[in-house]
């Protein structure tokens, strides 16, 4: 009688290792007017596909470039201009990945190292170094054993383990686009002329329906404006900025599959491209295009066989498969707030306006200690100001502190512990200023920690068994499962037999691995 098992189909995430790289990316730029100064330039690297081939991952890019620049002879108007690049600068790096093979699935990271750019006449040069990191995972289908069936009560004993595993069920993305109307608050002067505005948007929930057919996410948008305010004929106008954080909500509207009450979703937004335009003295039209990525998963939980052991009479043979999957711990969100003083590096002229501040983090640490995930982190600022002082060739100034606020934050994960992986996203979602005197401001900031924990967990779980069946007293007959390794002579010799009767019982067995012999005892 041959032991019959319940098998399951179960999806698993197979972790198959990181790797990092550089790619350097560099181009020029035409200018309408002639350039005199740069004031700012930021630069974003968008990632645009991951390939997998054998050995190897092959990573395409491009960047996002803002400009803002004084033109020649322009320091009487304080006239500024800004130029856009969206997906400019196509790069493509190859990683040499050991053990990658097509089908994988590559998350990977893009990061500006380092950049430098410069100025001549109508042209800008601009190079950089992007840093690119890459998880590869593998989803493995396989059949595992649940249970044993068609034995006799007492014969055998069962053990088990629950497994937890995610299986992908889609990936949907999509385009959307998102208007509104913003208000200039009641403390700024009236806006003229827009001369630079950035705009990012958030995803604040999710809600999916599936009996409809519909993911409904709700966000709100963080922006910026760099103005000229709105001046009476014959006056000079001046700069003003704004910059406002979760301000004009929106809705988005996503068709998903019918799928079960246990799928969940994660959800991605980036703006692809945006418009700022005045409408009045107090109102600027915010139109917006979002690219919209939407995973949806489920988390599952199942009981699969570990080893089979005899009872009474019944001799198992079993075949055992081992390998590595990434298990979700667990995830959870905490917010923060901290406060710290900006002072002026010596030397540099006294504020009279401050026209931008930006908070970065310049660096930041994960580690997990008595199931709470501990982030550190040091937050940078960038000062965009202008100098009230006509003896100097340029009224803009840009001051960079690279670590001036800590942040240490402990958001608890049940089951978390040393030796995990840790993956923490920090975002900063509101800042505020107060400037003390032109040389020293009073910060206040306000944001996120979102933690999520994985293991890398071993199995050794049974994917097949036989049984021996007693026939007589003198004979018994056993089904072997062919391991690798095994030759004719390793197999007579653990049995007692000669190889000429095991391949007389077997002739048109290969001797492959998983292959199957009938070995008779007790016949000579």
């Amino acid at each position: 009688m041959a032991i019959t098992l319940k098998n399951e189909q179960v999806w698993l995430s197979v972790p198959c290792g990181k790797h990092n790289g550089q790619a350097v990316v560099e181009g020029s730029f035409a200018l309408e007017e002639e350039l005199e100064r740069i004031v700012a330039l930021d630069a974003v690297p968008v990632l645009e596909s991951v390939e997998v081939e054998e050995e190897k991952v092959i990573i395409r890019g491009s960047m996002n470039i803002d400009l803002l620049y004084q033109p020649t002879d322009s320091w009487g108007g304080v006239a500024l201009v800004a130029k856009r690049w969206l997906n400019c600068l196509p790069f493509e790096q190859e990683l040499e990945a050991s053990g990658a093979k097509s089908g994988m699935t590559a998350n990977a990271r893009l990061a500006v190292e380092g950049s430098r750019y410069e100025g001549f006449g109508k042209e800008l040069d601009y190079s950089a170094v992007v840093s690119i990191e890459v998880k590869l995972s593998e989803q493995k289908k396989i059949a595992l054993a649940t249970d044993a069936l068609s034995v006799p009560p007492g014969q055998l004993s069962l053990e088990k383990k629950i497994v937890s595993y995610t299986v992908p069920l889609e990936n949907i993305k999509q385009e959307a686009a998102v208007d509104g109307v913003l208000i200039l608050p009641p403390e700024l002067p009236d806006l003229g002329e827009i001369v630079q505005g950035k705009a990012d948007a958030r995803a604040t929930n999710l809600n999916l329906n599936f009996g409809e057919g519909q993911a409904e996410i709700s966000g709100c948008m963080d922006l910026s404006l760099l103005y000229y305010t709105a001046s009476p004929e014959g006056v000079p106008p001046q700069l003003g900025s704004v910059q406002m954080h979760g301000v004009l909500p929106f809705d988005i509207s996503v068709s998903i599959p019918a799928l079960g009450e246990k799928a969940r979703g994660k959800v991605k937004l980036r703006v692809s491209d945006f418009q700022l335009t005045p409408q009045a003295p107090r109102e600027v039209a915010v139109n917006l295009k979002l690219d919209v990525n939407l995973d949806l998963f489920e988390q599952r939980k199942l009981r699969l066989l570990t080893d089979l052991s005899s009872k009474g009479d019944l001799v198992v043979a079993q075949r055992k498969e081992t390998f590595q999957h990434e298990v979700l711990i667990g995830e959870n969100t905490n917010e923060f707030s901290v406060q710290g003083g900006l002072i002026l590096p010596a030397g540099e002229l006294p504020i009279a306006q401050v026209l931008r501040l930006v908070p970065f983090i310049s660096s930041q640490e994960e580690r997990i200690v008595e199931e709470r995930v501990v982030v550190e982190a040091q937050v940078g600022f960038d000062l965009f100001y202008l100098v009230d002082d006509t003896t100097v060739d340029s009224p803009f100034r840009k001051v960079t502190w690279s670590d001036v606020l800590h942040i240490e934050q402990m958001v608890p994960i049940s089951g978390a512990e040393e030796g995990m992986e840790a993956v923490c996203q920090l975002e900063l979602t509101d800042l505020a200023w107060e400037l003390l005197d032109p040389a020293s401001m009073r910060v206040q900031l306000r944001g996120r920690v979102q933690a999520q924990v994985s293991a890398v967990e071993e199995l050794e779980l049974v994917a097949e068994a036989t049984d021996v069946t007693k026939l007589d007293e003198d004979i018994s007959m056993i089904y072997y499962i062919v391991q690798p390794g095994d030759t004719p002579w390793k197999v007579a010799s653990r049995y007692g037999q000669s190889v000429d009767s095991l391949l007389a019982a077997n002739e048109a067995v290969n001797f492959t691995p998983g292959s199957h012999l009938l070995i008779l005892n007790g016949t000579g």
